[in-house]
């Protein structure tokens, strides 16, 4: 027979087990190999695409029905 202290390590061991699994499922391929130190004040991503004249008249529409 299992004594009761024997059942909870075991739990305990299993459940750390887990944590650990899941810490490592949480590491996705697309954050691996990133620069860890970055330029303060400096943007390094990708840069944005302009608007086109039509989203800039949807814009401005939508900005001049806010003001009251």
């Amino acid at each position: 027979m299992i004594s009761k202290s024997t059942k909870t390590a075991g739990h305990l061991v299993l459940v750390g087990a887990l944590f650990a699994l899941t810490g490592l499922a949480g590491c996705r391929e697309q954050e691996e190999n990133r620069p860890i130190k970055l330029e303060k004040g400096q943007y390094e991503g990708k840069t944005d695409t302009g608007l086109t004249d039509a989203q800039r008249r949807e814009l401005r529409f939508r900005g001049e029905q806010q003001k009251f």
